[in-house]
C-alpha cells in the first residue's frame, strides 16, 4: 500500500475514504462507515463506482469508535490493494 494516497472526513459518527493511486491518482477505492458508536456499517466502491463490499457490521464490539472504524478501513485496503 506504500504507492497510495489515503484521504479520510472524519464525521461525528462517520468516516468516508477515498484511495488514489500516487503516481496517477487515480481513484481505486472510496468508501464509508456510518453509524459509529450505534449500528456501524461499511460500503466501499471501485473508482468508477462499482461495489467492492458491503459490510454489515452491527453489534460488532470492535468497531465501536472512529479509532477502531480507521483499523478495519486500513486492514480491508491492505487486502484489497496490497501493491
Amino acid at each position: 500500500m506504500a504507492d497510495h494516497i489515503l484521504t479520510v472526513n472524519a464525521g461525528s459518527s462517520s468516516l468516508k475514504f477515498s484511495l488514489f493511486s500516487a503516481g496517477d491518482l487515480k481513484c481505486r477505492a472510496i468508501g464509508l462507515i456510518e453509524g459509529l458508536g450505534t449500528d456501524p456499517k461499511l460500503t466501499m466502491k471501485d473508482g468508477e463506482g462499482n461495489k467492492l463490499l458491503t459490510d454489515e457490521l452491527a453489534g460488532s464490539a470492535e468497531i465501536k469508535d472512529h479509532a477502531t472504524g480507521l483499523a478495519r478501513i486500513l486492514s480491508i485496503i491492505q487486502e484489497r490493494f496490497p501493491d
